[in-house]
């Protein structure tokens, strides 16, 4: 199987964060900051699902829930600290350990996976290279809620529409699918 270095536990992710001296409210990237780390984000398999926001993106599960619908783009708003989900690291499932790459020679099929693990998780993986420059507007906060978690969030309030707008000009490549497990 593939070797485990890119793919890291909560703990490990927290002692790279306190080596770097990464702290909540560290600003990864900003107009005038360049990205110094690469960033991850789990999408779906066509995309890295940054078209849209949910309610709880917004900190609005508690009256809200699911998906922000297109005709209530504008009426609701982005503050700074919210929006898209990202980390420094690709991070294990907890408890579950990294089995391959979907593709990689030395990774089984995923028939053969679900004969040996459960559960069998598969997460599509996509990064934002460091060197990127930032829309204005837009900024990575590092939060470290869970350990390695940051957000592509806004510099000043903006409604949901003008939030994904900026974030559309931002480049992910996919990252391809790895699949997580337990032992059976």
């Amino acid at each position: 199987m593939p070797s485990m270095s890119a793919h890291h536990t909560e703990a490990q992710v927290a002692e790279y964060a306190s080596v770097r001296h990464l702290v909540p409210g560290t600003l990864l990237w900003a107009t005038n900051v360049p990205l110094s780390e690469d960033a991850f984000r789990i999408g779906g398999k066509n995309s890295s699902s940054t078209n849209f926001l949910r309610y709880t993106d917004l900190k609005m599960s508690a009256t809200h829930s699911g998906r922000i619908e297109e005709a209530d783009l504008d009426k609701w708003h982005v503050e700074p600290g919210q929006g898209i989900s990202l980390f420094i690291k690709q991070m294990l499932p907890e408890a579950m350990i990294h089995l391959g790459t979907h593709g990689a020679p030395e990774t089984p099929a995923k028939p053969e996976l679900k004969k040996q693990y459960d559960p069998l998780v598969e997460r599509y993986w996509w990064k934002i290279e460091k060197g990127q420059v930032i829309p204005s507007g837009l900024q990575l906060v590092y939060d470290g809620e869970p350990p390695g978690h940051c957000t592509l969030t806004v510099e000043r309030q903006m409604t949901v529409r003008a939030f994904l707008a900026l974030v559309s000009l931002v480049h992910f490549q996919s990252m391809g699918t790895d699949y997580y497990g337990q032992s059976k």
